[in-house]
């Protein structure tokens, strides 16, 4: 019994280090990424899901196939640019406001913060990143999902 619950301490601890280790800048840089912002979950909610836009609509410049599959049409939109600085957007109706912050990753404790001049830091601690499919009409299409929780 006891070699079996070592074993399993082990395995978590390990599981956790490969994770932390996992989680990168190049993630981030130069991507976009959105939170639905419905009923202003993002201000409410602890917990959240960031869906990376990665599939870009052929002829279309700044739309995505997450736009229609997800609906993101009430979402925060975040912008990391490669400077550690990002543009953040309150999307609704496709009215924008913006305003450009900073944003550091510390993987060793996977901790994404977004520093705000007028406001308190954004803190999130990222819980899970994964590899998401998802099928529209003939289509099929692969994307990001971050899950975290504000610190």
């Amino acid at each position: 019994m006891k070699i079996r619950l070592l074993n399993i301490l082990i395995l978590l601890l390990t599981s956790k280090l490969v994770f932390s280790q996992s989680i990168s800048n190049k993630e981030f840089r130069k991507s976009e990424w959105f939170i639905s912002n419905k009923d202003s979950v993002f201000f409410k909610s602890d917990t959240l899901k960031f869906i990376k836009y990665s599939n870009p609509i052929k002829g279309f410049n700044n739309l995505y196939e997450e736009s229609d599959y997800f609906d993101d049409t009430e979402s925060i939109i975040l912008k990391f640019t490669q400077k550690k600085y990002l543009n953040f957007y309150d999307k609704k109706f496709h009215l924008y406001s913006l305003s450009l912050e900073k944003w550091n990753l510390n993987k060793k404790d996977s901790i994404l913060k977004i520093s705000n001049k007028k406001e308190n830091d954004l803190v999130f601690k990222i819980i899970k990143i994964k590899k998401i499919l998802y099928k529209k009409g003939q289509k099929e299409f692969e994307t990001t999902e971050m899950l975290v929780v504000k610190k």
